[in-house]
């Protein structure tokens, strides 16, 4: 099974199919093949929107920008593999990488966005 497909399934009996899968697109664009920071980045606003609500995206976006800018921020409100995993990786972030970093959060945030409206959609 897809990155995609779990996610999919994870998100259609909340959502529906439609947004579901528009979510589903949205994240996998975001995250890749999951095999480098992109992952660790996603568990950490995962926890931290989690922890805070939707304020915790720019939380956790303000962190993983200063990470990248070589500042050590403190991250206790996940676990111990994720915080290493994404500090090791922000700590080495080359200029490209600060571009994706960004590119991400902006993907990450318009999945969320989908998320909300298919809230308020239900709302009314």
């Amino acid at each position: 099974m897809t990155v995609k497909d779990e996610i999919t399934s994870v998100f259609v009996p909340l959502l529906g199919d439609f947004f579901a899968k528009e979510v589903a697109v949205k994240l996998q664009e975001a995250i890749g093949d999951g095999k480098d920071w992109r992952k660790s980045a996603l568990l950490l606003i995962m926890d931290t929107v989690t922890k805070e609500g939707l304020a915790g995206l720019t939380t956790a976006a303000d962190t993983l920008r200063r990470m990248a800018n070589g500042e050590v921020s403190e991250i206790d409100w996940t676990d111990l593999e994720t915080a290493s995993n994404i500090l090791a990786a922000m700590q080495n972030a080359e200029t490209e990488q600060k571009k994706e970093l960004e590119k991400f959060l902006t993907i990450v945030g318009q999945a969320l966005g989908i998320i909300c409206v298919a809230a308020i959609k239900v709302v009314l």
